[in-house]
């Protein structure tokens, strides 16, 4: 962060928790600024243990210009935090993960397998070159190379498939009529909405490797079944049902000797 940040014109005029929120943004945002428009589970990720309003926070972040609302042709609500390429390095390999970049149509370099930059294999799409600062070498993937396994590519077969990559959960997840359908048969006795709405603010907040799954409605049922296993189906333990009878005998017998004051001797 650029030590001007702390005695901008604007940014001294925010509330501090706003300037936290605000910081708070670039690591959830892509390159180009974009995350969803979700207060509840921005303040889960960025402040999760204070008590602040998140609507109240962007309210003020958008009244100084430094984050506005946008909407899809679709309908679904986006941040934008319009300086963030002031403050982050920007990598335009990874723009292809945001839906609202997808869902604008703007171009994105493919990067599923991508050829390995030392030797290209004959016919196969390369990797556009991605302007590097004269400090900092170009970003890698974990694996060694740029987007590739570090050990040279092998040339797919017709019939080979691209290995499929685990993402963090989509901004805009739903659970469909389908899965709705499955829960009914599967998992009557859960309260599907409360479980969803755990569900998802559970996979925002979380971080690292392990947020990230390669078949979300799949995650989904697991979690609704683990739901199912720890929710009573009403049926009550043997315990449960003698001390339920204690109670209920004990509360005649009251209402026996009530009866019998009443009428009197």
């Amino acid at each position: 962060m650029k030590p001007e940040f702390w005695t901008d014109g604007v940014i001294v005029q925010l509330s501090p928790f706003a300037r936290l929120f605000y910081q708070g943004t670039w690591n959830f945002a892509c390159d180009r600024g974009h995350l969803a428009d979700d207060p509840v589970g921005l303040k889960l990720k960025i402040l999760p243990a204070d008590d602040v309003d998140p609507e109240a926070l962007i309210a003020e972040l958008i009244k100084y210009g430094r984050i506005e609302r946008r909407v899809t042709a679709d309908g679904r609500k986006f941040l934008h935090v319009k300086r963030l390429p002031d403050h982050q390095k920007v990598d335009a390999r990874w723009q292809s993960r945001c839906p609202y970049c997808a869902a604008q149509a703007e171009p994105v370099p493919p990067d599923d397998n991508p050829p390995s930059p030392a030797a290209p294999s004959q016919g196969s799409p390369s990797l556009p070159e991605t302007p590097a600062s004269d400090t900092e070498p170009p970003q890698t993937s974990p694996q060694g190379g740029i987007g590739g396994d570090g050990k040279g590519e092998k040339k797919a077969s017709p019939s080979s498939s691209p290995r499929k990559r685990g993402t963090r959960i989509p901004d805009d997840f739903t659970v469909t009529a389908a899965m709705v359908e499955w829960a009914r048969h599967r998992c009557p006795h859960v309260d599907g909405r409360a479980e969803t709405e755990k569900f998802v603010n559970y996979w925002r907040a979380k971080s690292g490797k392990d947020a990230t799954k390669v078949d979300w409605p799949a995650t989904w049922r697991n979690w609704m079944l683990n739901a199912a296993e720890r929710t009573p189906t009403g049926r009550a333990s043997p315990s449960t049902d003698r001390r339920q009878q204690a109670t209920d005998d004990q509360f005649q017998r009251a209402m026996e000797r009530a009866q019998a004051r009443e009428e009197g001797p």
